[in-house]
């Protein structure tokens, strides 16, 4: 018998070892919430008593844990700092560091948001477990003296349109009205990621943002390029709200217009008669590298026109100048390259990123896009860059020689 058992007990064993480590073990980060915790209402005294304090108590991060709730983060928060609170364990908080519901009148007391957003439950209901709390969120517990209309939520009103719209970077035009809904954010080169922050009319509505279809907390940094779209929308019919649902939501669209930039790594690589031209590798492209040998491209930033005056420079060395670049180079207003390497042809062309560039617009015949040239296609940091000269320059069979 005691064989059998220990049969059985070595047989579990085995089994577990099987098992992933991430399926038995609990994630180790799940991520910090941001908890704030305010009263910029009760500032005065009100009947002859005054605030127990004003302004922001706590602005802190609180990691998450598999048990966290909002009521857990803000406890935690406020423990943290040595502050006390009453209320918590029965999810509803009257008091917080001496300052308790109806100092400030008949109306006053606590209340909070999840995401800028009054919650249609109580805050143990918004749990880690149940998905409904994640890394990022932002928890904001205030002090109300009118039910939440000093606070910017209203139960009477059904406007759930955005009244302000931020950005951590760039110039947003025209400038934000709730009731203008498309939107061009100017950003520098540089810029990679943006914040934004939307603030609704009503807080009772939420408003959430997102870049093709994937959605981002308002504590987050979007990923962004020129031509990039962020849509905030706010009051959803299929979101939760304690209010009537409205019957559509209110959406803004926010296009990136992003300056070129001056300058960027890539690697070129040149080809001709079987072999390479100079040794691949990555170099620096100024957006003024054509124009320095008396080329002209047709963009501000940088272009395949510039890497094509690098590679003759890598190839050529101090032979190639402004004064003899005629010999080596010969590019035409449209793009068209009639010299290349120092070879009078037609037979030559280049890649970006191991594909033909195109302008994403489809060709009139034949299937796929329309291509661009040497002259209006832009180049970015990482991208490479291949030119080669065909070997058969009749019916140019060959991409590469």
């Amino acid at each position: 018998m005691k064989k059998k058992i220990l049969s059985l007990l070595l047989a579990v064993v085995m089994a577990l070892s099987l098992v992933p480590t991430s399926v038995l073990a609990a994630p180790d980060d799940l991520g910090q919430v941001h908890v704030v915790v305010e009263n910029t209402t009760f500032t005065e005294p009100v009947n002859g008593k005054a605030p127990a304090w004003t302004g922001t108590l706590v602005d802190s991060w609180v990691k998450l844990t598999e048990k966290s709730t909002m009521m857990s983060c803000v406890v935690k928060a406020l423990e943290a700092k040595g502050y006390t609170q009453t209320g918590a364990e029965s999810n509803y908080i009257s008091e917080i560091n001496g300052l308790a519901a109806f100092d400030g009148g008949g109306q006053s007391g606590w209340m909070g948001t999840l995401n800028d957003w009054f919650a249609n439950e109580g805050f143990g209901a918004f749990t880690v477990a149940a998905g409904k709390l994640e890394g990022g969120d932002e928890i904001r517990v205030m002090y109300t003296c009118a039910h939440g209309d000093d606070l910017g939520g209203s139960w009477g009103s059904s406007d759930n349109t955005v009244k302000a719209l931020t950005f951590s970077a760039g110039e947003l035009s025209p400038a934000f009205g709730k009731d203008t809904h498309s939107y061009t954010l100017k950003l520098a080169a540089d810029v990679s990621s943006v914040v934004v922050t939307p603030t609704a009319s009503n807080k009772n509505f939420q408003v959430r943002t997102s870049v093709g279809g994937t959605e981002y907390k308002r504590t987050a940094e979007i990923p962004v390029a020129d031509g990039t779209v962020i849509t905030v929308k706010c009051g959803d019919p299929a979101w939760p709200s304690m209010n009537d649902k409205p019957e559509k939501a209110e959406e803004y669209t926010i296009t990136v217009e992003q300056a070129a930039p001056a300058a960027v790594k890539v690697t070129i690589r040149s080809q001709a008669a079987g072999s390479y031209l100079h040794a691949p590798q990555e170099v620096e492209v100024s957006a003024l590298d054509a124009e320095k040998y008396g080329f002209t491209d047709a963009l501000e930033g940088v272009t395949a026109l510039d890497a094509l005056v690098k590679a003759h420079e890598l190839a050529f060395g101090d032979a190639f100048t402004k004064e003899t670049a005629g010999e080596y180079l010969a590019v035409g207003s449209s793009g068209w390259i009639s010299k290349i390497f120092g070879t009078d042809t037609y037979a030559s062309g280049f890649y970006i990123n191991g594909g033909y560039p195109n302008d994403g617009t489809p060709a009139s015949y034949g299937g796929g896009y329309n291509g661009t040239m040497v002259t209006n296609t832009p180049l970015l940091s990482g991208d490479v860059v291949d030119f080669y000269v065909m070997s058969d320059d009749t019916t140019y069979s060959d991409y590469y020689t």
